[in-house]
């Protein structure tokens, strides 16, 4: 600890305690409402960060610890509440007010400060020292294992995310041949029911362009209807796929207004083509054939 306090002192860093801790909403709670989880312990000189529900950095009210939204959740907690943990080798529950409701992607649990942790007559034990200054020269020190820039940090961040990328395309790829066979088989579908219909409007007189405007304007609307109703929904499935990744991850979904503009164009623009697609064998309907069925 000493030496902890003495790189602190040298990088203007903070250090940063984690260990493992059981969270509950009463005390001394059953197994089924114990949730398993980390403890984050903070200097609160906002080097390390703290989102809020809407990723917003907020510093921790003093008195108060932070819960992460999924535990929170899961235990029918709000800020304001009370929130009971112990450590992983204590048997004391201690009582705590959550004074904000945090999101974090890999690191859940409860977030607090090495002042009420201290008051809590626990010892603080650093295993971490964020720093905005180049720390390569204190990589000697006997209580440094590793040292890491934000450039090694992104680095890693980004081959963690490789497979998810990979799962986000196959997703996009199947998306996309889903659009093409749902719009295309609706669109024979409908023309086969409508047939006699378009043989009928043919025979009073009807010309082949006019009734392709029509079907093509029906086919249009109805997409438009489709895209209206889908594109507000969209974020839902993907936000479930996250979530279902199970408590230790959070990783909140964004999609870019652009991606929204994207979908809706692609899907007018099959819904397009396939009206097109159809409307040419409107010509070639052979109505004697068509109405003959019907009797």
């Amino acid at each position: 600890p000493e030496q902890a306090e003495e790189l602190k002192n040298e990088t203007d860093g903070e250090l940063i305690a984690m260990e493992a801790v059981s969270v509950a909403a009463k005390d001394h709670p059953t197994s089924d409402g114990i949730i398993s989880c980390k403890l984050a312990v903070t200097e609160g000189e906002q080097l390390y960060c703290v989102s809020d529900t809407e990723l917003n950095t907020t510093p921790i009210p003093k008195g108060t610890v932070a819960l992460t939204m999924k535990q929170a959740k899961k235990l029918g907690l709000s800020a304001g509440d009370k929130v009971y943990w112990k450590t992983a080798t204590g048997s004391k529950w201690n009582e705590s007010r959550i004074g904000l409701i945090s999101r974090h992607p890999n690191i859940t649990g409860i977030t607090m400060l090495r002042a009420d942790y201290e008051k809590a007559d626990m010892t603080f034990r650093p295993v971490m020292l964020v720093s905005k200054k180049d720390c390569e020269n204190v990589a000697g020190h006997d209580c440094v294992s590793a040292v890491h820039s934000m450039k090694d940090l992104i680095a890693a961040f980004d081959k963690m995310m490789e497979i998810m990328n990979l799962l986000v395309y196959f997703m996009v790829i199947f998306s996309v041949l889903l659009i093409v066979i749902v719009l295309y088989n609706s669109g024979n579908l409908s023309f086969n029911e409508r047939e006699k219909e378009f043989a009928t409007l043919k025979v009073l007189g009807f010309k082949s362009s006019a009734i392709r405007r029509l079907l093509s304007t029906q086919n249009l609307w109805l997409s438009v209807l489709g895209v209206i109703c889908g594109l507000p929904l969209g974020r839902v499935p993907l936000q479930a796929m996250m979530d279902s990744n199970g408590d230790a991850i959070d990783w909140p979904c964004y999609i870019a207004p652009a991606t929204y503009i994207i979908s809706a164009i692609f899907v007018m623009t099959v819904s397009v083509l396939v009206s097109f697609l159809f409307s040419r064998r409107i010509k070639r309907i052979d109505m004697v054939e068509v109405l003959k069925g019907m009797e």
